[in-house]
């Protein structure tokens, strides 16, 4: 297919029987949501660039794993947690409700 997607909106939802929720928009970039009812919850956006945000609803709080992917005319990982890691950098990241402080550089 060589249709331009600059001025074509693609959407897509799908919904499985596990409770999984896919929602992809693609208009000069490309949004994808997924909802797992097992508490994984995975956003990614794509513009430009691609920016990925993982959730893991089960251990967030207690174990703190977050993973984050940003590219912006290339790729470039910051902000990755280990889970049962309590030993961070970041302690602000051990709150409930965690900070997305994207200008932090570990």
């Amino acid at each position: 297919m060589t249709v331009s997607a600059k001025k074509q909106k693609r959407l897509s939802i799908g919904i499985g029987a596990h409770g999984f929720v896919a929602i992809g928009v693609s208009a000069h970039g490309f949004v994808a949501l997924g909802i797992v009812t097992h508490g994984i919850i995975s956003i990614g956006v794509v513009s430009m660039g691609v920016f990925s945000l993982g959730l893991v609803s089960m251990g967030l709080l207690s174990s703190g794993l977050i993973t984050m992917g940003l590219a912006t005319f290339g790729k470039q990982n910051m902000g990755l947690v280990q889970p049962h890691n309590h030993q961070t950098e970041s302690p602000q990241q051990h709150q409930h409700m965690p900070r997305m402080d994207m200008h932090q550089h570990e």
